[in-house]
């Protein structure tokens, strides 16, 4: 395949998403969504698995296309200029990355069950206090479950839940139906207006098929699929940037001040100028660390690619953010424009997976002497 082909390809899936979001209503169905429970809809969560959407970065073995991050991303990329609220990055790529990853039979019938939109898994791997993959809090002991997880995207939607515990010394993976007794969820609402979740385990009783994968195939898996969705989730946050500085554009263009388009102040030309470039580098360093994540690198450099991507994302976002509201002036500080829905799904990416401070953090405690990267 020839590097024009594989572009033509990638604009063309990136059409029919979104084409496929528009059909489903568009930015209007984010906002008519908010705050509601569930904040997604199973039928459009359907129909973006009868497009390929949800296997594309899955084996072929389960029904998915095995095409990589660099193909997800350019979904990633149409979720966020139509705001969808489905999770794309939370449910097809950071729990589908992970069960994918530990490889064992009931593990790939979640994955075909997600592939074809019958299941929507949900990872919860965070604790308070926790400063690594390990699970602290979360324990299993003789079958029974106790302990909690906070900041899970998606919770109200989970078919089932996956959770990250910790059992004796080993790390194991847990399957429980959302509606398992003694699991508490308290869905405390995100500033996009779905929902970030804590959970409880109160004497949870884990059948011992509800295992799917223990030790090291856990947590080396967790650590691959928390790099490829961190990058993932910045292309989402270049497609939301994008659909911003595009708004703030047309605002441009038919806003008049001293009977002319403010558009044409040379200032105005010269901060519009200033955001195209950083977004065009932003897209440029997503899609260049999707393509290497591709080539599947050792884990440290697979670290270093994604909070490359997501600082950079991070930085642009803050940036679209605050230019955009100061354009649009007095209208862009209100929520029934739909300037908000961007910038509120900005906000919400910029912190879920790390927000750029964290990951500048993270690239440098991975980097080696002397190495650099834009």
């Amino acid at each position: 395949m020839t590097e024009r082909m594989e572009e033509e390809e990638r604009a063309l899936l990136g059409e029919t998403s979104v084409r496929l979001f528009d059909r489903a209503g568009g930015t209007g169905r984010a906002r008519r969504g908010r705050r509601r429970k569930p904040s997604a809809d199973r039928a459009v969560w359907k129909q973006m698995a009868e497009a390929g959407l949800l296997g594309l970065m899955l084996p072929e073995e389960v029904g998915g296309a095995g095409l990589g991050a660099l193909a997800a991303g350019t979904v990633a990329e149409a979720v966020g200029r139509r705001v969808v609220p489905e999770p794309f990055v939370a449910s097809a790529v950071l729990a589908g990355g992970l069960l994918a990853s530990v490889g064992t039979a009931a593990a790939g019938e979640l994955l075909a069950r997600l592939v074809t939109g019958e299941a929507v898994p949900i990872l919860a791997w965070q604790e308070r206090g926790q400063d690594e993959l390990r699970p602290r809090n979360t324990l299993l002991e003789k079958n029974i479950l106790r302990g909690g997880k906070s900041w899970v995207l998606g919770a109200d939607l989970a078919d089932p839940l996956l959770l990250v515990a910790r059992e004796a010394e080993e790390v194991v993976l847990c399957r429980l139906p959302a509606d398992t007794e003694g699991l508490v969820v308290e869905h405390r609402t995100s500033a996009d207006g779905r929902f970030l979740s804590e959970l409880r385990f109160e004497a949870v009783a884990v059948p011992a098929d509800a295992v799917l994968a223990r030790g090291t195939e856990v947590t080396g898996g967790l650590a691959r699929a928390l790099d490829h969705a961190t990058a993932v989730s910045a292309a989402e946050m270049v497609g939301a940037s994008a659909a911003a500085f595009e708004m703030t554009l047309a605002h441009l263009g038919t806003r008049e001040q001293f009977g002319r388009p403010i558009g044409s102040f040379q200032a105005l030309q010269h901060r519009a100028v200033d955001l195209l470039v950083h977004l065009e580098i932003a897209r440029a360093t997503m899609e260049e660390v999707l393509r290497e994540m591709d080539r599947d690198p050792e884990p440290r450099r697979r670290a270093l690619l994604a909070s490359r991507a997501k600082a950079r994302a991070g930085e642009l976002a803050g940036r679209i953010c605050r230019e955009a509201i100061q354009m649009h002036g007095a209208l862009g500080y209100t929520d029934e424009y739909d300037l908000a829905l961007f910038v509120n799904r900005l906000v919400t990416l910029s912190a879920w997976l790390g927000d750029a401070a964290f990951h500048r953090r993270r690239w440098f405690a991975f980097a080696e002497p002397g190495e650099v990267t834009a």
